[in-house]
């Protein structure tokens, strides 16, 4: 025979309704007050799932498997596809941006690249985030908090003096 759940779960008396009442809106407010703060991530971590360095394989339109999105976007920089195979080739994303950087000694970027170099990141992160369900869930479980790349880049984070554009985040 199954007898009636108590109407009350708490097992104390009346002042204790009053302390839980308080404790449920106190939690609450540091709630509302986290979502109001942002949400600070960085390249340096490479394993951080929001990082352009986490390892996150891809494949982009033309069939190109990459790494990480900081592969790709290394990549881009280069008009010769020979420059795109090395760097993709890269074994981890600091290898990807040491090759590019080796690269640059000798040849020079695309003359637009500076056009070009929010677009090719965002196509890759986005390429990132939907190929994978994990890491989507990860970048939505951060809403409705604003991202910030902490860099000392100031376009890409929020640079030196935290007053960078923070395109990344």
């Amino acid at each position: 025979k199954r007898t009636k759940p108590p109407k009350e779960v708490i097992p104390f008396g009346p002042e204790c309704k009053s302390v839980a009442k308080k404790v449920v809106t106190f939690t609450a407010d540091i709630a509302e007050t986290n979502t109001k703060r942002p949400f600070y991530f960085s390249n340096e971590d490479k394993n951080h799932p929001l990082s352009s360095y986490a390892s996150a394989t891809f494949t982009d339109p033309n069939g190109t498997k990459w790494k990480s999105a900081e592969h790709f976007y290394q990549a881009a920089k280069f008009l010769d596809p020979s420059h795109a195979k090395l760097i993709c080739d890269a074994e981890t994303a600091s290898a990807a941006v040491l090759f590019a950087s080796m690269l640059l000694t000798k040849y020079s970027i695309r003359d637009n690249w500076d056009d070009l170099k929010y677009d090719v990141m965002l196509a890759a992160t986005t390429a990132k985030f939907n190929n994978s369900s994990s890491l989507r869930r990860k970048l939505i479980e951060t809403s409705p908090r604003a991202l910030v790349e902490r860099s000392h880049d100031e376009y890409w984070g929020d640079g030196e003096n935290k007053k960078g554009e923070n395109m990344y985040g």
